[in-house]
């Protein structure tokens, strides 16, 4: 009796000790895939607002007992805040100065044990990638102002020509050689009062803006004429549904390059090259309908015909 009460005891005390005993594995840390602001870590961030980081710990996750993962920054005193989990990634959304400083830092994911979950990653942060300015800073036709536009911080490239567009009352383009990453122009004298954008573009056809800038020019007296409305409908009279593409649509560069008109049809490119082209698009698809229907139509005679020659015929 007494061997088995001996047994019985021996057995409660190691349950009780495995119970007591941490069930966190730490080993090694591991590389885990990492993005900051859906880039990866290893890609330099160009000035952020703010910075989203995402480590994927799927191949650590069974060294730990929990997901209560929480962000570390060395150097950075006073914030540890805790991971947002969903699915094998912990995430982090934030906008905090320390962190957006141009140079190195470090970002790690530790388990709320002080464990390190993920090795340490460095992130740089790198100035605006594409500055525009405008000089004078605000400029009027009233003093006839030379207005200089320079751009700085361009991508280098070897063979692709950019492109620096104005649009506004008065318009002009202009090339800009594939391996200059600074350029000035000098527009001279824009005898137009109202609103100008500036607009570069990675390629001479078909490309993606670079960076872009907007400033007005005064008229006499210092009176800016108000910005001409936007043709179309209203982004304020759309849905909540269709607010956010409406918003892209009339934005310069965001749908189309020279912007858009939201109609009911949805949004229709401004320029005439995109206007015919959206135009051929849905003549084809109604057209291609109406054949569709026809040929439906067609084949229900044949089949209803039982024979008789004339609905054959007419099928």
């Amino acid at each position: 009796m007494r061997k088995i009460l001996n047994l019985f005891f021996s057995i409660l005390l190691i349950v009780i000790i495995k119970s007591l005993a941490p069930t966190t594995v730490v080993g090694a840390p591991t590389n885990c895939p990492c993005t900051i602001n859906d880039q990866p870590c290893n890609t330099p961030v160009s000035s952020p607002d703010q910075l989203t980081f995402r480590f994927d710990f799927s191949s650590v996750k069974d060294r730990f007992a929990d997901t209560n993962f929480k962000f570390v920054f060395p150097g950075t005193l006073f914030y540890e805040p805790k991971a947002t989990i969903e699915g094998n990634k912990a995430s982090l959304t934030t906008d905090r100065p320390a962190l957006r400083v141009e140079g190195a830092h470090q970002v790690e994911l530790r388990h709320e044990s002080g464990a390190l979950a993920c090795e340490s990653i460095t992130y740089t942060v790198i100035p605006e990638t594409c500055t525009i300015t405008v000089t004078p800073d605000k400029p009027t036709f009233q003093f006839e102002d030379n207005i200089a536009i320079t751009i700085k911080n361009m991508p280098w490239s070897l063979a692709t020509l950019k492109v620096l567009e104005l649009t506004g009352p008065i318009s002009k383009k202009e090339q800009i050689p594939p391996t200059m990453t600074d350029y000035t122009l000098n527009v001279g004298q824009l005898k137009a009062a109202g609103y100008y954008t500036i607009t570069v573009y990675d390629r001479l056809i078909g490309g993606s803006i670079i960076c872009q800038k907007s400033f007005s020019v005064e008229g006499k007296g210092g009176i800016l004429p108000p910005p001409p409305p936007a043709p179309g409908v209203s982004c304020a009279e759309v849905s909540d549904v269709d607010k956010e593409k409406c918003r892209k649509c009339v934005t310069l560069g965001e749908t189309y390059k020279s912007g858009g008109v939201w109609t009911a049809l949805g949004c229709i490119d401004v320029s005439p090259q995109g206007f015919i082209s959206w135009l051929l698009q849905k003549v084809i698809g109604i057209a291609g309908g109406i054949a569709f229907l026809l040929i439906l139509y067609g084949g229900f005679q044949i089949l209803t015909s039982t024979g008789d020659p004339e609905k054959l015929a007419s099928g």
